[in-house]
């Protein structure tokens, strides 16, 4: 259903494009310019150039972590330290560090257990709270490789309580609005 009514408007994206192109010559190359030098990094890593300071500098934590995870004791890499969340920026790394192996290949199990749910939600019903939940849940994974999401509530609140109205086999997305309808005219 999301898919077919994006097909039908898809010529918006060309008029879009169009649009960027027309913005960045009235202001005189600037938004070309501006996107460029956010990404200059990793742009002189793609022309290559190995050295480049890549993902603000997050490969550089990363690789540091790495490098103290391999002289971690084995009882510390299995079970983790606790510790905090090392300011590495990734959340897959930061489960690792602070619950081992063990902590995050459950947790890989349990999301790939869900977006598998969701997915299967999506597909029966195509409603678009399991779209949402979907989108939102593709968002935390890949906003986990270069941050940690999981250590904001506010963001948690919103993705996780998505999930949990997808996977609510019994919640009416339909019935809900039309009860909440009728309970507001019984008011009047």
């Amino acid at each position: 259903m999301v898919c077919g009514s994006f097909r039908k408007k898809l010529y918006v994206l060309p008029a879009v494009l169009c649009l960027g192109v027309l913005a960045n010559g009235i202001s005189q190359n600037r938004v070309f310019s501006e996107v460029q030098q956010v990404f200059s990094r990793e742009l002189d890593f793609v022309s290559g150039n190995e050295n480049a300071n890549i993902l603000a500098g997050r490969t550089i934590m990363w690789g540091r972590a790495l490098d103290t995870w391999e002289t971690l004791p084995l009882m510390r890499k299995i079970i983790g330290d606790g510790v905090g969340d090392w300011g590495i920026h990734n959340d897959y790394m930061r489960m690792l560090f602070n619950g081992g192996i063990i902590f995050l290949g459950f947790s890989i199990l349990i999301m790939a257990i869900l977006l598998f749910r969701i997915n299967l939600n999506y597909a029966k019903k195509h409603e678009f709270i399991h779209f949402a939940a979907l989108l939102g849940f593709i968002y935390f994974f890949v906003e986990s490789l270069g941050t940690t999401p999981g250590m904001y509530p506010n963001l948690s609140v919103v993705i996780w309580g998505l999930v949990g109205v997808s996977m609510n086999k019994n919640f009416d997305w339909k019935g809900a609005a039309v009860a909440k309808a009728a309970h507001a005219q019984e008011k009047l």
